[in-house]
């Protein structure tokens, strides 16, 4: 999967971090989103704690985001056992997934997926899910 455009500067939690790396690392060879993950935090902006990345797409946010021109709201990223679409839980390992983590309202990421149809995803909102 390549960049279309400019990457938008992400931040990650360095818990969420930490376990998505080591997620993606286990699953690089079996799961088509796990390399997209891997180069999403491979860029990322560590946060020292978790308030640092409050503000941007994780795993314990809801996020409104539009994809393609198609609006989704309150959606959740979730580990792929716990994904469920229809409910708006979306697997961190998907390839839209990987893409939201780490992006602040506002933000949007272009990309080509790997049978050559380029994709952009803007965040529209971002809030916590307490």
């Amino acid at each position: 999967m390549q960049s279309v455009t400019a990457l938008p500067p992400i931040v990650v939690s360095g818990a969420d971090h930490e376990r998505l790396f080591n997620l993606a690392s286990s699953l690089e060879d079996r799961e088509p989103g796990a390399a997209a993950l891997l180069g999403e935090l491979a860029r990322a902006e560590i946060a020292a704690d978790d308030g640092a990345s409050a503000n941007a797409a994780g795993m314990s946010n809801l996020i409104d985001f539009d994809y393609d021109g198609s609006v989704y709201r309150d959606f959740r990223l979730v580990y792929p056992s716990d994904a469920d679409f229809s409910n708006g839980r979306l697997s961190v390992l998907s390839h839209v997934g990987a893409m939201l983590i780490g992006l602040s309202a506002g933000q949007s990421i272009e990309w080509q997926a790997p049978a050559g149809r380029a994709h952009r995803l803007t965040v529209l909102a971002v809030r916590s899910a307490n």
